[in-house]
């Protein structure tokens, strides 16, 4: 059973481990593209921030338990918190350079 548990730990470390590493590829593929067209197809940012030659281009999402259940068709599902994921981009001369995420929600949709 002990075997059991930690092959399924295993499988779904994996498995957070691919999302994750597809949402950065996602993420890495705007490096280079314009800032019209991060928004056109991002839509528009939670909040935009601009310093020293820098704008930062920021989105925000949460789901709460309600939300996972409803998406991953599990009646009841529950989670400790919600899920949130903050991804931001930072753009010179109009221009995304570089970008970071963090949160528990952050994957490919």
């Amino acid at each position: 059973m002990l075997t059991h548990a930690i092959r399924l730990s295993a499988v779904l470390l994996l498995a957070a481990c691919a999302t994750e590493a597809a949402y950065t590829q996602n993420v890495r593929s705007w490096v280079g593209k314009s800032q019209s067209n991060l928004i056109y197809v991002w839509g528009q940012p939670t909040k935009v921030e601009d310093s020293d030659g820098t704008r930062t281009v920021i989105y925000e999402t949460s789901r709460t338990s309600e939300d996972y259940a409803r998406v991953t068709a599990k009646p009841g599902a529950h989670l400790d918190g919600p899920l949130r994921c903050t991804t931001k981009f930072f753009l010179e001369q109009g221009v995304v350079t570089r970008f970071a995420f963090e949160g528990n929600d952050c994957k490919v949709k």
